[in-house]
């Protein structure tokens, strides 16, 4: 009997089938939310590609976007892992968010695939509040009570720098070449923290350490 056929037939969490199955539908997102739109992926893509029936899509999630919000939740928990580490000992709230660009930027080129998602999903989920902003929400605030960064408000933070992000990483993915992704982050990262209120050589001087030491000889 097929697991459609009866609620008692449908597997649980613990059965190794729902894992499967799941990392079929995830495996099936990542490559097609990483080439189009979310508004350019249909469930019927998705279950095409995973070679699984609708109903068992639809018992892991109740729709694309939330496959689309757990594609960009995995991806960015991992990224963000790699910012923790290279960000240890850093307090400067300027130089922790120049190094996340960086390495954002150099995981696109080691990781394409990962870039793409990062491409096509970073902004659909900008919010402050949203467990997987909580990295840069922290050093938006920080950069704020300490008079280190000028913004209006740390939603207003949060949304520029997933901007920037976003289009940095569709950059580099174009021309995915080590000296160009550097100097381009550089060069993005220089607005950003200008855009901050930082002056324009110390903006130059923090875009460049981060480009150096993450990009050319990360």
């Amino acid at each position: 009997m097929s697991e459609t056929n009866s609620a008692s037939e449908t597997p649980t969490r613990a059965d190794p089938r729902w894992r499967r199955t799941r990392q079929a539908i995830i495996t099936a997102g990542e490559t097609l939310f990483g080439q189009h739109p979310t508004d350019g992926v249909s469930v019927d893509d998705l279950v095409r590609l995973a070679r699984i029936s609708k109903q068992s899509f639809y018992n892991h999630f109740p729709d694309k976007d939330a496959l689309a919000r757990e594609l960009l939740r995995l991806t960015r928990a991992e990224l963000d892992r790699l910012v923790t580490a290279a960000n240890h000992g850093e307090a400067d709230p300027a130089k922790r968010l120049a190094t996340g660009i960086a390495v954002y930027s150099a995981q696109a080129l080691l990781k394409p695939h990962q870039g793409q998602l990062v491409g096509q999903l970073m902004l659909i989920d900008a919010s402050a509040d949203s467990e997987a902003n909580s990295p840069v929400v922290a050093d938006v605030i920080a950069g704020l009570s300490k008079g280190r960064l000028a913004v209006f408000t740390p939603e207003t933070g949060v949304g520029f720098i997933l901007g920037v992000g976003e289009a940095l990483v569709r950059k580099i993915l174009t021309d995915p070449d080590r000296e160009t992704a550097a100097i381009v982050c550089q060069q993005y990262t220089t607005l950003l923290l200008r855009a901050f209120g930082l002056s324009p050589l110390e903006s130059e001087m923090i875009a460049a350490e981060a480009a150096e030491r993450i990009i050319r000889r990360g």
